[in-house]
């Protein structure tokens, strides 16, 4: 037992440091900004999956809609191209990720422990990316620390008697990397271009975008 402690609470200050790290990156690249629109979606990325910390279902949702959606702020409210706008995203994304992999102690360690395997996982896909800038790299490492989040949150709120084995959790994992490797492949090619087709023929002939 003593050990098993140790090696959570051991865990549990790697992920914090690591999450200070981070946020020194983050500090240092929307230091190069003073966009309001940049600002606002900044903003939003921090605050929504803070609700996690007293509801995990809804602040996991929230996390991932302000994930979803923070292209609008930029887009519509920015004024001009941010170059560094993919890797911000990425490290925004492992804030909000590196959330649900701490409070994922709740639920014990094996489902911990799985949680600090996709969490690394991702993690080295974006320093890949930002070494590399292959974005199909975020195919190959894609983020399925926030749905088995959602999936066990969402657990807790519906079916509570619905008990994690090895064989269920393989069963989960696999449908869940099934779900969000057909989702990543979708949004990182035939959206990417829509948006641009869309911002290119409607939004800046409209002036809703420069």
């Amino acid at each position: 037992m003593e050990k098993k402690f140790k090696t959570s609470y051991l865990t549990l200050h790697f992920l914090i440091l690591l999450g200070f790290f981070f946020l020194g990156l983050l500090t240092f690249t929307i230091s190069q900004s003073t966009d309001i629109g940049f600002w606002m979606m900044i903003i939003f990325r921090l605050i929504a999956p803070l609700l996690m910390l007293k509801w995990p279902l809804l602040g996991g949702l929230a996390a991932v809609f302000a994930d979803a959606t923070d292209v609008l702020f930029v887009n519509i409210l920015g004024k001009g191209e941010y170059p560094f706008y993919l890797l911000l995203d990425k490290m925004l994304d492992l804030y909000y990720l590196l959330l649900m992999t701490i409070l994922s102690f709740r639920w014990g360690a094996l489902v911990h422990n799985i949680m600090v395997g996709l969490f690394l996982w991702r993690t080295f896909g974006i320093i890949l990316l930002s070494i590399f800038n292959f974005e199909w790299l975020l195919i190959v490492f894609p983020a399925l620390v926030e749905f088995f989040f959602l999936f066990c949150a969402a657990r807790d709120r519906f079916f509570p008697r619905f008990i994690f084995t090895p064989k269920r959790l393989m069963l989960v994992l696999l449908a869940l990397f099934i779900i969000k490797f057909t989702q990543e492949s979708i949004l990182h090619s035939v959206f990417v271009h829509q948006w641009q087709w869309l911002t290119q023929n409607f939004l800046i002939p409209l002036g809703i975008v420069q």
